[in-house]
């Protein structure tokens, strides 16, 4: 009997699929936690749970960031106000957790609605959800207290939504219909970039990309992506005015871009008395400069003033596994950034960034991980590029990953997790590469196949 894949693969079966998987992974996050919560903990966990628990005993407005463990002043709020709805019923992170799973596996269902914008095709858009679905990098952090879950989750949510009504749409949309796209897409992105601020980068890319792709005329399409960014500024309005309070000064997401917002409000006269003791908002990895004598003291067990901890920690870490640090040139610090964020497996220890942030091997999983994440996906997405460079998702997708990683490469700096929102996106870029050269192999046999035996 022929096997019906149209059947196999239907959308029935894989919304049978994606409940399936759901529970197992919940099941399985429970069985960790009750053998270990530790497990489900990582060291930036910690800052998450006291920001969470500080707005359960505060309040939400204004929390007493002088008193707060140090780092709190630099975490934005959209991930902490969802842990604190939590810790108002339980004083426990598994119920945070789970709902982290759920987030993570939420993921799987927008890129299969994007696959079926992309592929037209049930088939290749199952496959396609499938692998993000069991992408072990996306499964690994939905387990942990971190905020990859929830940004992945809000992220791939909004490219769906713009694909769908400002790429993908057609012309002749009502003015209510309008609103509603311009209120859900601009609400979605003001919780991602409070949740996590790099992303703001992603809210420029999208006002460009709906004034170049979008179907209806270009006074129009200028209108909508204004508005878009007008209505993102609205809705962050009473956050920079909570800022005002705790910071005696606005401040737009949180004191990671301080440096942005008081550069603007010093042009404009505007003067302010610190609250909090300033904090260095640049990478500690990023600017700095140790001397050879401060890293023999390290060397020596001493612990120089000169240098801050988590940096002595690095070159300390380094130092034991016979690998000395070592600065590095600007160009340098930008293709070693590079080399992290692309890299499919991690076989060295070495120093990277600015030469001081030391980095281990990676473990046979986590190298596994990556060639499942990327190594097998990223050839695919190239090939896509190459056949499909006119379509528009396909380009969308590309410069959302170069967004990203261009961020990271020359802004900031690259940890293996923070390429994990836009690993939904190589992945159906690689399918679709790989599905695009499979049909062009049988047009090609067809072809052969009704040439034989004509005579030329």
């Amino acid at each position: 009997m022929k096997l019906d894949y149209c059947s196999l693969f239907s959308k029935k079966n894989f919304y049978i699929l994606f409940a399936i998987v759901l529970v197992l992974k919940i099941a399985l996050i429970c069985g960790m936690f009750y053998k270990d919560p530790g497990l489900l903990i990582s060291p930036d966990s910690t800052d998450y749970i006291n920001f969470a628990k500080q707005f359960v005993s505060q309040g939400l407005l204004i929390p007493d960031v002088t008193t707060s463990p140090a780092g709190l002043n630099e975490i934005g709020p959209g991930y902490p106000l969802l842990m604190s709805f939590f810790y108002l019923f339980i004083d426990s992170i598994l119920l945070q957790v789970i709902i982290n799973v759920v987030m993570g596996h939420l993921i799987s269902f927008f890129a299969y609605k994007i696959g079926l914008l992309l592929f037209k095709n049930h088939v290749l858009s199952f496959i396609a959800a499938a692998a993000v679905m069991l992408n072990p990098t996306i499964v690994f952090y939905s387990r942990v207290v971190l905020k990859e879950s929830i940004t992945g989750f809000l992220f791939i949510w909004l490219i769906y939504l713009i694909i769908l009504y400002f790429i993908d749409g057609k012309e002749g949309v009502s003015f209510k219909s309008y609103l509603w796209r311009i209120l859900g897409a601009g609400a979605l992105s003001t919780y991602l970039i409070h949740t996590d601020e790099r992303f703001i980068i992603h809210i420029f890319l999208i006002m460009l990309i709906i004034i170049l792709f979008h179907s209806v005329r270009f006074r129009k399409r200028l209108l909508i992506a204004v508005s878009y960014g007008a209505f993102i500024l609205l809705l962050s309005v009473p956050w920079a005015a909570r800022n005002n309070v705790v910071f005696g000064r606005p401040i737009f997401l949180s004191y990671r871009t301080a440096s942005y917002s008081d550069s603007l409000f010093s042009k404009l006269g505007y003067e302010w008395k610190e609250i909090v003791a300033p904090i260095n908002t640049s990478h500690i990895y990023g600017s700095i400069s140790i001397s050879e004598a401060a890293i023999d003291s390290i060397a020596a067990g001493l612990s120089p003033s000169s240098v801050r901890l988590r940096a002595e920690e690095n070159i300390r870490l380094g130092l034991d596994n016979g690998v000395r640090p070592h600065g590095f040139s600007t160009m340098r610090r930008y293709l070693s950034n590079f080399s992290e964020f692309f890299k499919l497996v991690d076989l060295d220890n070495d120093f990277r960034a600015s030469g001081y942030k030391f980095s281990k091997e990676w473990p046979l999983h986590q190298n596994v991980a990556s060639l499942l994440s990327w190594g097998i996906f990223i050839p695919g997405f190239i090939v896509a590029l190459l056949i499909a460079y006119r379509n528009r998702i396909i380009i969308f997708m590309f410069l959302l990953i170069a967004m990203h990683a261009s961020f990271h490469i020359f802004i900031a700096y690259v940890v293996y997790r923070y390429r994990t929102p836009v690993t939904p996106f190589v992945i159906l870029g690689g399918v679709y590469g790989y599905w695009l050269l499979h049909t062009m192999w049988r047009q090609k046999s067809v072809e052969k196949l009704s040439t034989e035996g004509v005579e030329l």
